[in-house]
């Protein structure tokens, strides 16, 4: 996934852009998640058990989930993040 928007979107569950699941790798770069929504886990992204994701020079602004990961929640998956920026990303029930 490569120069992508993810703006305003929401999932019932977790992972309000993206739910990462997929028994292969997902690669994003120079995208941005703004204004994403979960009310689970991960407001923009949630990453699976044993899944992998790498993220590159992309931006996660102002997302929002219920439990944890405001911006991005890994539960036991692979990430690796690079030349990227978090901000303003929150939790409805503690930190962000």
């Amino acid at each position: 996934i490569t120069a992508t928007e993810f703006l305003s979107n929401t999932a019932a569950g977790s992972g309000g852009a993206i739910y990462q699941d997929s028994p292969g790798p997902i690669t994003i770069a120079e995208s941005s998640f703004d204004g994403n929504r979960s009310n689970n886990r991960g407001g923009a992204i949630f990453v699976a058990s044993n899944r992998v994701l790498s993220v590159d020079s992309s931006t996660f602004v102002n997302n929002r989930a219920w439990l944890y990961g405001g911006g991005v929640a890994n539960q036991s998956g692979v990430m690796r993040v690079s030349n990227s920026t978090f901000s303003g990303n929150t939790l409805q029930d503690s930190g962000g």
